[in-house]
């Protein structure tokens, strides 16, 4: 058989009802289109990416393969960054749903839950599921269904992680909301709201009628970080303490001349 230049993975499904053969394959292929979108955007390319996959039944399964490359020159996908972009995505997916050692955390958060619902239909079935993951010039690699690790991407994509951590650092004020309770700062060039008490609000404004609106302040946040898997993070910054920066910390007066 030849081998085309293009990821493609050979799956072996054995039996499956239409409606179970139907969401498989087209629950795989959304996580794949999904991934090559969020890989896309990560490298900033803007031209065609996460194009409709080739699909073809077999008799004992299904073939999902990368899209031929197009013609015109002037696509995006020409430049070296982003050649490869679909069939990186093929198979990391791939790679997720049958290798042990990964998690949905390989994934970006769009493709999380339908590689999730893939898992769940083959989790249903207790034969075993097989792809070959083959492209011209890479090592073919042949996976087996573990039906532990199917049910271990279920039960992660059901499970909701909560990360606390402490920030002290310096940022640059950014205004207020109408509300009392918010105050804006910059971080890493965004501007994010950050909850604080009346009377933090109260100090910070001392600040802005002695000083400025262009204020430089030292602040401990707190950040709570909601992970659920299949949705982006929900992140809630509270702040902790906050005092103004006008002068240079010990070890920071001096500068070379």
């Amino acid at each position: 058989m030849t081998v085309s230049e293009r990821a493609e993975a050979i799956f072996t499904t054995g039996s499956l009802q239409a409606p179970e053969f139907a969401s498989l394959v087209g629950n795989i292929a959304t996580a794949i289109t999904a991934t090559a979108k969020a890989q896309a955007e990560a490298t900033g390319a803007q031209g065609s990416y996460a194009r409709p996959l080739v699909f073809t039944a077999t008799h004992d399964g299904f073939r999902l393969a990368a899209a031929p490359r197009p013609k015109d020159s002037a696509d995006v996908e020409l430049d070296f960054v982003v050649h490869d972009i679909d069939d990186v995505a093929l198979r990391t997916v791939v790679d997720t749903l049958f290798d042990d050692s990964r998690s949905l955390t390989s994934l970006p958060y769009a493709a999380q839950r339908p590689l999730a619902n893939a898992a769940s239909v083959m989790a249903k079935r207790h034969h075993n599921f097989s792809v070959t993951l083959q492209q011209r010039g890479t090592d073919t690699i042949n996976y087996s269904g573990n039906i532990e690790h199917m049910v271990g991407l279920i039960t992660e994509f059901q499970t909701k992680r909560v990360v606390t951590e402490t920030i002290e650092d310096v940022f640059q004020f950014d205004g207020f909301q109408g509300s009392s309770d918010t105050i804006f700062l910059m971080i890493d060039g965004t501007s994010y709201a950050i909850k604080a008490t009346d009377e933090q609000v109260r100090q910070v404004t001392g600040f802005v009628a002695s000083h400025g609106p262009e204020l430089t302040l030292d602040c401990t946040i707190e950040q709570t970080t909601w992970h659920k898997p299949g949705r982006k993070p929900t992140i809630m910054r509270r702040l902790c303490a906050v005092s103004r920066r006008d002068r240079p910390r010990v070890g920071e007066q001096f500068t070379l001349l």
